[in-house]
């Protein structure tokens, strides 16, 4: 497990397998693109070096995105967005309500409505994981034949959902069918 990140990345307990690269003299771009080059795939919160699995079409598994109507294109990209809970209503916003009101054009610092982002608890994450991984041994076709789920999502949506339209990633069955929606 390679750790990227800048300076303000806390340290982790050090143990076998994990390396803290951000930390690392060799932190270079040349050196960044060597990591991906034999990666079998990555998990990424939404971050800029998921941008090198872009350009080296290595399979991406995104926990706690944001902002998903800006989305970095890989066809073989599955995600689980940071759950949004609606101060006002005090209640999860669910995915078929997200993409009908303007919080799903946060990006930033722009925020159109009064919602928390809620992180994935552990067991979503490891839901989530146990969903990818059978993925990652399909060809790149077979990333498009969506579950019943995936597909009404994509069929929701509509170009000015801008990304999330364009783009053939979607989000995990687990998060469209997450029980903190009932």
């Amino acid at each position: 497990v390679v750790l990227q990140g800048r300076e303000e990345q806390p340290s982790l307990t050090p143990r076998k397998g994990l390396v803290e690269y951000f930390k690392s003299p060799l932190a270079t771009p040349e050196n960044d693109h060597k990591i991906y080059a034999d990666c079998t795939f990555a998990i990424f919160c939404k971050t800029g070096p998921e941008n090198f699995c872009a350009i080296s079409h290595i399979p991406v598994l995104g926990l706690n995105y944001v902002e998903i109507s800006c989305i970095t294109p890989n066809g073989r990209c599955r995600y689980f967005p940071k759950h949004l809970w609606d101060r006002r209503e005090k209640k999860y916003i669910s995915w078929r309500d997200l993409i009908k009101r303007p919080c799903f054009y946060d990006m930033g610092a722009v925020a159109f409505e009064e919602v928390d982002y809620v992180d994935l608890d552990e067991k979503e994450m490891l839901q989530a994981l146990k969903e990818f991984l059978p993925m990652l041994s399909l060809p790149f076709a077979s990333w498009m034949q969506y579950s019943p789920l995936q597909q009404e999502f994509k069929a929701s949506l509509h170009p000015l959902h801008l990304d999330a339209y364009h783009t053939l990633d979607v989000p995990c069955d687990t998060y469209l069918n997450s029980d903190k929606f009932c």
